[in-house]
């Protein structure tokens, strides 16, 4: 591991943004606003400070926003989403607030499957997507809860 890349890493306010179906997303911006973005996408179980060792590097040349999904790191969790198409049409209102367009789109395990629903719904808004061990766009079945709030035994589908 390159400790240089250590030395370069500094703290980042987290950046929060109130989204219009009532979420707020929680990221991190590096690198100059003027350059190309990159939009990086982490895993399930995980957050945006996963991204942490790449991004020194990504930020010399590029404008890296950093995300947490959300119900993860320090986005809300308001409403429960039933689909990675939920998680991708989030990050369209992101995008939108951020005035964002043209973006490249890196998605880790998780966040791959949400990259590339993202992709597929708003291909006007991406030039390139980069998948990272990705799941498929389908997503992981999502376990059905019942009246009591207990899993059913059954999978919603989407």
């Amino acid at each position: 591991f390159n400790t240089s890349i250590i030395l370069k890493m500094q703290k980042v306010e987290t950046q929060k943004q109130e989204l219009s179906n009532s979420e707020t997303y929680a990221y991190t911006s590096h690198g100059e606003s003027s350059n190309k973005t990159i939009i990086l996408i982490h895993g399930n179980i995980s957050q945006k400070n996963w991204w942490d060792p790449l991004i020194p590097l990504l930020s010399e040349k590029f404008r890296v926003v950093a995300i947490d999904l959300r119900g993860f790191g320090e986005s809300s969790y308001n409403k429960p989403f039933n689909s990675l198409h939920d998680l991708a049409d989030d990050l369209k209102l992101l995008c939108d607030k951020l005035s964002l367009k043209d973006v490249v789109v890196v998605g880790w395990s998780t966040g791959g499957g949400v990259a590339m629903s993202f992709a597929a719904r708003y291909p006007d808004l991406v030039s390139h997507l980069i998948l990272h061990n990705s799941m498929g766009i389908s997503g992981t079945p999502i376990a059905a809860l019942g009246p009591d709030g207990k899993p059913t035994g059954q999978f919603v589908q989407k």
